[in-house]
């Protein structure tokens, strides 16, 4: 089974390019993609392997797609001929992915007669190729496995299908989570995301990854305020004894979640600070009373580990309700990306 390398979103925020160029040394197959502009960016770097674009794209797109020699994801026939007109006025033959709908309910042709009346437009078109089929699993990450068993017989339904017309494109459909936990998905390629990051769902923590961002800022600014006094906008935070107040250049518009006002932590010196008033576009401020010797200039860790104390993207997530692709992919571009090969 092949490696298709998810570098979709920034690669989960983690910075594209330099993901994709470490993927390839690692010897991946293809790169995936959401958008055609994020195709673009890496052909423009020099990256020449097979780009997959897995978003849902209208027809007027496909140019673009025949411009940067990317390959999509493809399920609807208007789509189809889109491309088809494209790569006949270039003279060339475009390869694409059949995105087929198993239960996931957001992008795929429908098995039966959507599939069948596509199969006979693609009879008819001589510039594209129907290099790979593929779909996604709605909840691999979960113990139980029967819908994903159900979605996967619908897979292969789908395949079989292809089969009788003649076709008989490569196959790809488990994510990070099936392919650690669902040994009938791997098929031809499997497409590696969150698990590339390090980040782990349940299914995911007998593989005891380890993950690879450290978010970290600095203490800009330190002032006693006394009881009584607020803190950030709104004044939602009150000050109810003396406290020693820190400053962090970090803020909303890096992609530190609003929703952390008076509800997240910082590791400073070893130990946990909370978060106080409202997170600012630019700025937080963080109760660093209890910790001693607190200065200017020390570093901060937002996720990941100092000392003996460890914050996650998943502890983050699990604070505002929502999930740790959110936290990392929400990190702003003007955090700089500093990488450490080891």
């Amino acid at each position: 089974t092949k490696i298709i390398a998810v570098v979709k979103a920034n690669a989960y925020g983690h910075g594209m390019l330099t993901i994709s160029k470490k993927a390839i040394e690692c010897g991946v197959s293809m790169l995936a993609v959401a958008q055609p502009e994020e195709g673009r960016q890496l052909r423009k770097e020099g990256i020449t392997i097979p780009i997959i674009v897995m978003g849902g794209m209208l027809p007027e797109e496909m140019q673009a797609i025949a411009d940067d020699d990317l390959t999509p994801f493809i399920f609807t026939i208007d789509q189809l001929k889109a491309l088809e007109l494209v790569a006949s006025k270039q003279k060339k033959v475009i390869k694409f992915h059949l995105k087929v709908e198993t239960g996931m309910n957001r992008i795929g042709i429908k098995l039966g007669k959507d599939l069948e009346e596509f199969i006979s437009v693609l009879d008819k078109c001589k510039h594209v190729n129907l290099s790979a089929i593929c779909s996604h699993f709605a909840n691999a990450d979960e113990l139980d496995k029967e819908f994903a068993s159900k979605q996967y017989q619908k897979f292969v339904q789908a395949i079989k299908q292809l089969a009788q017309a003649e076709y008989y494109p490569s196959s790809h459909m488990a994510n990070s989570a099936a392919a650690a936990s669902c040994d009938f998905s791997r098929l031809d390629y499997i497409r590696l995301g969150v698990s590339m990051y390090g980040l782990q769902s349940e299914q995911l923590h007998k593989l005891k990854l380890t993950p690879v961002m450290t978010l970290k800022t600095k203490v800009i600014h330190i002032k006693t305020i006394e009881k009584g006094e607020p803190v950030g906008y709104g004044r939602n935070f009150i000050a109810s004894r003396s406290t020693k107040v820190a400053t962090l250049p970090i803020g909303y518009a890096d992609g530190l979640r609003r929703e952390l006002s008076n509800n997240g932590e910082v590791l400073i010196r070893g130990k946990r600070a909370n978060i106080i008033g409202n997170v600012c576009m630019d700025h937080i401020m963080v109760d660093v009373s209890m910790i001693d010797g607190v200065e200017v200039g020390d570093e901060v860790v937002i996720i990941g580990k100092q000392g003996d104390e460890k914050i996650t993207a998943a502890d983050i997530a699990k604070r505002i309700n929502t999930i740790h692709y959110e936290i990392v992919t929400c990190i702003g571009p003007r955090v700089p990306r500093i990488y450490i090969d080891e």
